[in-house]
């Protein structure tokens, strides 16, 4: 069972930059093994190059994630801090939305209040599953 998280810009944003923001996404996301939450993943829409959307998929199964190389698990909360550092660095506003439907927004690099609060929430749960030690 997972849910996925879903991002995406508010406006349009040029292939070169959306190049750029990938890359850094990659680097940001490094260190960690992201089995309990999937790190950012960009694709481009395919009807519009100036358009791209990221989601990332919580596992929920239940089943710790393996030690993988000794990194510790990326969680929920990272994944938020990484779209943040994006939207600061790139000038990038994201919406955010999950399975249910909209969540909020990131703007100027600041996650909007209810949105963290729900974030967190979620976060709570991933940390009673002991996947965040």
């Amino acid at each position: 069972m997972g849910i996925a998280l879903s991002y995406k810009p508010t406006d349009p944003v040029s292939p070169a930059l959306q190049d750029e923001i990938f890359d850094a996404a990659l680097v940001l996301a490094d260190g960690r093994n992201w089995q309990g939450c999937e790190g950012p993943f960009f694709a481009v829409d395919e009807d519009d190059e100036e358009q791209f959307f990221g989601f990332s998929k919580l596992n929920l199964s239940g089943e710790k994630p393996d030690d993988v190389e000794g990194l510790p698990n990326g969680n929920l909360k990272d994944l938020l801090d990484i779209l943040c550092q994006l939207s600061q660095r790139f000038g990038v506003n994201w919406e955010l939305s999950d399975d249910y439907g909209d969540l909020g927004v990131i703007r100027d690099g600041i996650c909007d209040e209810e949105t963290r609060v729900q974030i967190e929430a979620l976060s709570e749960v991933l940390d009673e599953l002991d996947w965040d030690e």
